[in-house]
């Protein structure tokens, strides 16, 4: 399987796997929002495939071009969003506690889902 089609594979598990969550957990980060910038969520499109750019890059990169395993690629998620949330935190003064759990805790989940399914294709459809 070629480079291409890896980070594709890859793109299209975030891409789902994340929609899922998202749609499910919309309304409690619209609030979260809120209170920061007392308006709603506006997505900037090209940041967002930017920061999925990265985030492919990162789990292909770190994890699944050496093969390691779904427990290491949850600790790597859990990582990225840590810092990502925590930052959040340290910067806005409304940022929540709950929010950082929740969002960290969707990055471990969401590394370990997609290497899983990721060496589940990998393994079967050759």
């Amino acid at each position: 399987m070629n480079i291409v089609y890896k980070l594709i594979i890859i793109s299209v598990l975030f891409i789902l796997i994340d929609y899922f969550y998202l749609s499910n957990i919309s309304n409690y980060f619209n609030n979260q929002v809120n209170l920061i910038q007392n308006s709603p969520i506006t997505l900037d499109f090209i940041s967002a495939g930017l920061c999925y750019f990265f985030l492919v890059f990162g789990l292909y990169y770190f994890i699944l071009k050496d093969k390691k395993s779904p427990l290491e690629a949850f600790l790597f998620g859990l990582i990225i969003y840590m810092v990502f949330e925590t930052t959040n935190k340290a910067l806005f003064k409304n940022w929540k506690w709950t929010t950082v759990l929740i969002d960290g805790i969707w990055g471990g989940i969401l590394y370990y889902s997609i290497t899983t399914i990721y060496y589940y294709i990998e393994n079967n459809y050759k």
